[in-house]
């Protein structure tokens, strides 16, 4: 299933790498004008970690923003039709590959079974004469 981040609930990370792709800052720029390295700036944006109130306040003015501004990115992110279709993409995906799974084994139960056809999950039942 993957392992969660905190970008999954709440995207500061993602509206962060938002913000700064959108003004054509690398991470690497964006650090030296915010006082980070880079890396921190790749943790913030991937939520591997989130800054302080006080390091976002001071990262947000570097790169000449403030926020409403990570408000109104945030905002374009959960409501983007893209991130439902993904996700939606991302479900049907995985059925598809359960439902494949689910027919191969039992394929596999059919030939193992040596009783000719049958459906997966059923059993053959034979009825008894009282």
């Amino acid at each position: 299933m993957g392992t969660k981040t905190a970008n999954d609930d709440f995207p500061i990370g993602q509206a962060l790498r938002l913000l700064r792709t959108g003004l054509e800052i690398t991470q690497t720029n964006a650090g030296k004008r915010g006082g980070a390295d880079f890396r921190t700036i790749s943790h913030w944006e991937t939520g591997r970690k989130m800054p302080s109130l006080r390091l976002l306040m001071k990262y947000l003015k570097s790169l000449g923003l403030d926020l409403h501004d990570l408000q109104t990115a945030i905002d374009q992110l959960i409501n983007a039709p893209g991130r439902l279709v993904g996700r939606l993409d991302k479900i049907e995906q995985r059925l598809g590959k359960l439902e494949r799974w689910r027919l191969e084994t039992a394929a596999g139960s059919m030939s193992q079974e040596g009783d000719g056809p049958c459906k997966a999950g059923t059993s053959k039942k034979t009825s008894t004469a009282s």
